[in-house]
């Protein structure tokens, strides 16, 4: 059975990185702590300074992504980020 990956690139309106990370970053680890199907989540940040951030999720199979993508969590996070950003692309993977 594969593992299901998740890339998501955000766009953050400049002058709101660091509230936007501390929001990224509690939910990463809200979501390790609390979901036994997501193996990693990582947030990263553009070595050039640039406004960008990325996500490597990786879950257990698709189910557990499933599971998270429909997650109270999640649609608590994302409301919570939608003014401090332009836009985000997601891109879901087998592995």
């Amino acid at each position: 059975m594969a593992k299901t990956v998740v890339l998501v690139a955000f766009q953050v309106k400049e002058g709101h990185m660091e509230h936007f990370l501390e929001i990224i970053r509690d939910h990463a680890a809200g979501t390790l702590a609390e979901e036994p199907g997501c193996e990693r989540f990582d947030v990263m940040t553009v070595k050039d300074g640039s406004d960008a951030v990325h996500l490597h999720e990786v879950y257990v199979d698709e189910a557990a992504y499933i599971i998270h993508s429909k997650s109270k969590r999640l649609e608590n996070v994302r409301e919570r980020y939608k003014d401090l950003i332009i836009g985000r692309t997601v891109t879901v993977c087998d592995l």
